[in-house]
């Protein structure tokens, strides 16, 4: 079962921060949200909090996938394009 955890979480063979999507046992699972340290997720939840790059940040500035901004939407595409083909 798919869970994003609310929390850090750690155990003895376990880690979890906040915003982690993982899947569990559903047992196991079920444990986490009723004890309000996570949400349960569907699969098409996860597709949906992807974000698209150049990401417009307003007043025509975009941020790129590894954190820079440029300024302007084609030059942003341009840029992103660039650092998708390792350039």
């Amino acid at each position: 079962m798919l869970i994003q955890f609310k929390v850090s979480i750690a155990g003895r063979d376990f880690a979890y921060s906040p915003g982690e999507i993982v899947d569990l046992e559903k047992k196991r699972a079920i444990r986490f949200c009723e004890n309000g340290q996570a949400i349960p997720v569907k699969s098409q939840d996860i597709e949906t909090q992807m974000v698209e790059y150049p990401k417009h940040t307003g007043g025509g500035w975009y941020e790129l996938s590894n954190g820079d901004k440029k300024r302007g939407k084609e030059e942003a595409i341009k840029a992103e394009k660039a650092l998708n083909e390792g350039g």
